[in-house]
């Protein structure tokens, strides 16, 4: 008897994990409807916290006891990320049981077999919405935006001297998405700039090296003076004619950067230490991890957190490739996105594959980074 029922309860998990394999991919071929909108988890960014709505909403709690209440204000519908299925942009409201309500904006997009979230914008404390509008504009050449749709909120926002309750300020706020599936304000539509590049170049013995950049975008910076390409005398130990350790650029790109999935939240007092116990596992060594320490621990302004994520590699060679000559051994080229936070949300660490280095070896290291903290 024991092991019918042990059999049954098997039988039960497997059909369960059937359905949900077979309701999901429904969901991405016809994209997001109603129902899905109103019975989707959330998270839901004020709170931080991962909520489940059943026809609109979510209660949990007592008041005064972890107490929270989760709906949905306005939903509308549009092809937000240009792949011909529905996606929808969502207003979340949320209360902790105090006077305060908080308004999220979020947004639901289908991705290959899957229907996810996207990152949320904080809209604001007892703000009133009045509507969503959704527009097919031209996007610029540099725009870091994924698709040319414009998301316009009108609501009411406070003046100094309005009450909490009583929001008498009309605004129109814009926003879009990129390519990392983040809402962003449409004030950030800026080109994405490579900051400090820095390519060191290990021949195995003295060489004539050169060194061609080929950018989708403006190269705005180089030391030594870059025409058309680096023609360098290079030592064994990597020292440039005779006075650099490195060839430096900056560049301006024309098209939206592209990051991985995963990566990692760090506190700001814990950059230098996190710079210590990953940088050589993503290749440099005790020279490069100095020099890079050195720029980015000035460079990047406080913020309680930094997100931080690799560039993606198809990204790197279509958008900034390096035309090498001769051809080197082993390349190793770490150009990091730094994104500053207000809260910690746990992201999926990726997994590190060291590189060894082997004859010529080119090392490369970089970053991109926003100023606004989100």
């Amino acid at each position: 008897m024991a092991r019918i029922k042990q059999l049954n309860k098997k039988i039960k998990y497997v059909f369960i994990i059937v359905i949900l394999l077979f309701v999901n991919p429904a969901y991405a071929q016809k994209g997001v409807d109603e129902n899905l909108i109103k019975n989707f988890t959330y998270y839901v960014e004020f709170a931080n916290k991962t909520v489940s709505l059943k026809n609109g909403q979510y209660e949990s709690g007592a008041p005064l006891k972890d107490y929270i209440k989760v709906w949905i204000v306005k939903y509308a519908f549009a092809d937000i990320n240009k792949d011909d299925k529905t996606d929808a942009l969502v207003i979340l409201a949320h209360t902790g049981g105090g006077s305060g309500t908080f308004f999220e904006l979020t947004a639901l997009v289908t991705e290959k077999e899957q229907v996810k979230q996207t990152s949320s914008i904080l809209l604001g404390d007892r703000v009133e919405i009045k509507d969503i509008k959704i527009v097919d504009e031209v996007a610029l050449p540099h725009a870091s935006f994924k698709s040319s749709k414009k998301i316009y909120l009108i609501m009411k926002t406070h003046k100094p001297t309005d009450p909490s309750c009583r929001p008498s300020l009309i605004s129109e706020e814009c926003f879009s998405l990129n390519l990392a599936y983040e809402l962003k304000s449409c004030e950030d539509e800026s080109a994405p700039v490579v900051r400090k590049p820095a390519i060191y170049l290990y021949p195995k013995n003295k060489e004539n090296i050169t060194v061609k950049l080929n950018i989708k975008g403006t190269v705005t910076k180089t030391i030594p003076e870059y025409n058309e390409s680096w023609k360098v005398n290079v030592t064994k130990k990597g020292i440039i004619d005779n006075k650099y350790s490195y060839l430096f650029y900056e560049a301006s790109l024309e098209n939206p950067i592209s990051v991985s999935k995963e990566g990692w939240i760090v506190r700001y007092e814990h950059l230098e230490s996190w710079f210590d116990k990953y940088l050589p596992k993503l290749g440099l060594n005790r020279k490069e991890i100095k020099d890079f320490k050195d720029y980015w621990l000035k460079e990047l302004k406080y913020a309680k957190f930094y997100q931080i994520r690799l560039l993606d590699k198809d990204f790197l060679d279509n958008n900034i490739q390096l035309l090498i000559s001769p051809k080197p051994d082993t390349v190793i080229r770490v150009i990091l996105y730094f994104k500053p936070v207000d809260k910690y949300k746990k992201i999926k660490n990726p997994k590190l594959t060291h590189i060894q280095r082997k004859g010529f070896t080119v090392v490369e290291w970089g970053g991109i980074t926003t100023d606004k903290i989100h």
